[in-house]
């Protein structure tokens, strides 16, 4: 998985239709909008999803995937990570890294 990253991860479900609460890792929140497939992980568990629509709120984002229509399926994805290819992720201020660009890094002192 070392073209993915993790880019959020699910808090629950919303509402009645299927909906997905997401927290963003980065604090970006736009990017979201343009993800079409991603991957769902939660410790040796990769699935696949398409993404149905999704809608940015004030305090993160609300994902729907094609195959899950209620709230009792979402809620079985609670504590996934969502990992995206890296070329999808949010651009970032210079300042900022993603801690998956910098694990095989050393440190010198």
């Amino acid at each position: 998985m070392s073209d993915l990253i993790a880019t959020g991860i699910i808090k629950g479900s919303h509402g009645v239709e299927g909906y997905v609460k997401v927290a963003s890792l980065s604090g970006e929140l736009e990017h979201f909008s343009s993800l079409k497939n991603v991957t769902l992980v939660l410790n040796d568990k990769r699935i696949q999803k398409t993404v149905e629509n999704v809608r940015i709120v004030h305090n993160g984002v609300l994902m729907k995937f094609t195959d899950i229509e209620t709230p009792e399926l979402a809620r079985r994805f609670t504590n996934y990570e969502i990992w995206i290819p890296r070329v999808e992720t949010a651009p970032l201020s210079n300042t900022a890294v993603y801690i998956a660009h910098i694990i095989s890094c050393s440190a010198l002192f």
